[in-house]
C-alpha cells in the first residue's frame, strides 16, 4: 500500500499479513513458474505491474541489477521502496546496494528522508 495511514489501518484490522510482501511474492512466484520477471513501476498517482504469461527463455532471464537499471532508464528515477522490490531485498539491503552504485559513479541521490530518489548519472 502506498498510503502509510491506510497500510497501518489495514495491518491493525488483520487485512494485511505482512507489509511489502505482495510484490516480492509475485516476483518469486513468476521465477518459480519459469515466467519472465514482471515489470514494476510507480508514478505519482499509479502503480503498474506488467506480468508476462509466456515462459522465459534462458537468455531472457535478467539479474536484479539489470531490472533495476532498466526501470531507471524507463522511469528516470527510483525510490528505495521500488529498488527493494525490484532487487527482492530488504529496504536496508537496497539502501546499501544503491549506495554502492553511487560510490561507483553509476547513480546519484537527490532529496532527504522519504523523498530520496535515485537517478542515473
Amino acid at each position: 500500500m502506498r498510503n502509510p495511514h491506510l497500510a497501518r489501518l489495514a495491518r491493525k484490522a488483520g487485512l494485511v499479513e505482512k507489509l511489502g510482501s505482495g510484490i516480492q511474492l509475485i516476483f518469486s512466484s513468476c521465477k518459480e513458474a519459469g515466467l519472465q520477471a514482471p515489470v514494476y513501476s510507480e508514478g505519482n498517482d499509479i502503480v503498474k505491474l506488467r506480468l508476462y504469461l509466456e515462459k522465459r527463455q534462458e537468455q531472457e532471464s535478467f539479474s536484479a541489477e539489470e531490472r533495476l537499471f532498466s526501470l531507471l532508464k524507463m522511469q528516470g528515477e527510483v525510490s528505495i521502496q521500488e529498488a527493494a522490490v525490484i532487487l527482492q531485498v530488504s529496504r536496508n539491503t537496497a539502501t546499501r546496494t544503491l549506495n554502492r552504485f553511487i560510490a561507483q559513479g553509476r547513480l546519484q541521490r537527490k532529496g532527504k528522508g522519504p523523498a530520496v530518489r535515485y537517478f542515473l548519472v
